[in-house]
């Protein structure tokens, strides 16, 4: 399942999750977010993507095997943003972490 309360601040945990789509509001009071991925992935992908208060895309990444531990930027309008998280076909767990920067 995918945590959508943060165990600590922007800490969110993903574990028995296949298939689906899960999107949750984030609030950053700043215009930049540091996005941490670690993830453990036997088959299938996790698409990370994170749209700032505006709406705008900012942030799209595929994580598969060859992407288990990353360490991304985004930057975007401040206020609410909106994660959203694909699974297809995943078997695996992990987390991420985001946090202004």
């Amino acid at each position: 399942m995918l945590s959508t309360e943060a165990v600590s601040p922007g800490f969110y945990s993903i574990d028995g999750v296949s298939n689906g789509t899960y999107s949750l509001a984030w609030e950053n009071t700043t215009d930049t977010a540091n996005v941490e991925t670690e993830i453990s992935i036997l088959e299938g992908e996790v698409e990370l993507i994170i749209n700032d208060a505006r709406g705008k895309e900012i942030l799209n990444k595929k994580i598969n095997e060859t992407t288990l531990n990353a360490e991304y930027l985004a930057y975007g309008k401040a206020g609410m943003w909106l994660i959203t998280i694909y699974f297809n076909d995943f078997d695996g767990e992990g987390y991420y972490v985001i946090s202004p920067n």
